[in-house]
């Protein structure tokens, strides 16, 4: 991925502990797949994650530190910058 995937506008947090749970469920299969060196999936999860709670900055930090093992320094920038 080279293109820049920082996105600001409409900045979504978990509205219920149900949402946020989720979230955080989405985090832990991502830390889990990216101990197994399953980086693309570990990406994808805390995208997830954010997706439901975009301020919560250790779903953006995770998923740099993947995006980083994929070569994706762009990706992986872009992300840190913003956490």
């Amino acid at each position: 991925m080279t293109e820049s995937r920082v996105f600001i506008a409409g900045l979504k947090k978990a509205e219920t502990l149900k949402e946020q749970a989720k979230a955080d469920d989405y985090k832990e299969q991502g830390n889990k797949v990216l101990a197994a060196k399953e980086y693309q999936q570990a990406v994808d999860l805390n995208t997830k994650a954010m997706e439901i709670d975009f301020t919560n900055v250790v779903y953006r930090t995770n998923r740099s530190a993947a995006s980083v093992s994929l070569n994706d320094n762009i990706g992986a920038r872009d992300d840190a910058s913003v956490a």
